[in-house]
C-alpha cells in the first residue's frame, strides 16, 4: 500500500465518554481535550502509514511508542518507522475501534483514567474514533 499522511486530525473517545490526550510524554485519559500553548488540542492525533498499520502522532509531532505495558510519546527520531511505534487500528464493531500495539496488546483504559496495554479486547479496549 501507499504511505500517506492523512493530514486529518481525529480523537479517540473511551466508553467512559472521556478522551485520550497527550500529556507529559504519555497518553492519558481526560474529560475533555485542552488547547496547549501552541494552539493545538492535546487530544488531536494524526496517523501516517500504509494499509492498516499506522504511526500515530500528536499535533506536537510526538510519536506513540509502546513498551510492554504503556504508551510513551517520543521524538520523531525515536519513533519514526520503529516497530514499537506502529499500531493497527482494528474494527471493534458498532462503529468502534481497538488500537493494537506491535506486541499484540491493546490500548486499554480503566475507570481511574489510566491508559495501558492489555491482551483483553473488551469495552475498556474500544474507542470511538472521531474525525475533527
Amino acid at each position: 500500500g501507499s504511505r500517506e499522511d492523512s493530514g486529518m486530525a481525529f480523537m479517540f473517545e473511551s466508553h467512559h465518554k472521556t478522551w485520550l490526550v497527550a500529556k507529559d510524554n504519555a497518553v492519558h485519559l481526560e474529560g475533555c481535550a485542552k488547547v496547549d500553548q501552541h494552539g493545538a488540542l492535546n487530544g488531536h492525533f494524526y496517523h501516517s502509514g500504509s494499509n492498516d498499520t499506522f504511526q500515530l502522532r500528536t499535533s506536537g509531532n510526538k510519536y506513540w511508542k509502546a513498551d510492554a505495558h504503556n504508551i510513551h510519546l517520543v521524538s520523531w527520531a525515536d519513533g519514526h518507522d520503529k516497530p514499537e511505534a506502529t499500531f493497527k487500528v482494528e474494527d471493534a464493531g458498532n462503529g468502534l475501534v481497538s488500537i493494537k500495539a506491535h506486541n499484540g496488546k491493546y490500548v486499554s483504559v480503566d475507570h481511574h483514567g489510566h491508559v495501558s496495554l492489555h491482551h483483553e479486547k473488551g469495552d475498556h479496549q474500544k474507542f470511538k474514533k472521531v474525525n475533527c
